[in-house]
């Protein structure tokens, strides 16, 4: 019903994530301790990195087998997007951000996630 609404929020996502990592290794690159330890030994880095891959390959593995096997892409679809709105939850549940007092100050992931999955289980009503 919504056309190609979630196609462009698709890209849109893959390239905020890739502006998003490219902030965070920009970031780490001015720390003086291991940018290793920040961007795979962590919660945070580990989920934000399979994020990245999963929205990166997805795309790409969508256009070489949706034509091919329908129903295969489409059960793998499904199953994408809540692999990708756990991994999202995950990645904000991790408080890498503090505030003066030590209290964490950036568990607001669900903000960024409940607008979107409103609106898709809006649309698979609909359908």
């Amino acid at each position: 019903p919504l056309g190609n609404a979630h196609r462009w929020v698709s890209g849109a996502l893959l390239v905020a994530g890739w502006g998003h990592s490219m902030a965070h290794w920009y970031n780490y690159s001015q720390l003086r301790q291991s940018w290793h330890l920040l961007a795979f030994a962590r919660g945070a880095g580990i989920t934000g990195h399979l994020l990245l891959l999963l929205l990166t390959l997805i795309p790409l593995l969508f256009l070489l087998a949706r034509r091919r096997c329908f129903e295969l892409f489409w059960y793998v679809h499904q199953g994408a997007i809540w692999l990708i709105y756990g991994l999202l939850c995950g990645h904000g549940a991790f408080c890498t951000l503090r505030n003066d007092r030590g209290q964490c100050s950036a568990l607001t992931s669900y903000r960024w996630i409940a607008l979107p999955m409103l609106l898709y289980a809006i649309e698979v009503l609909i359908r």
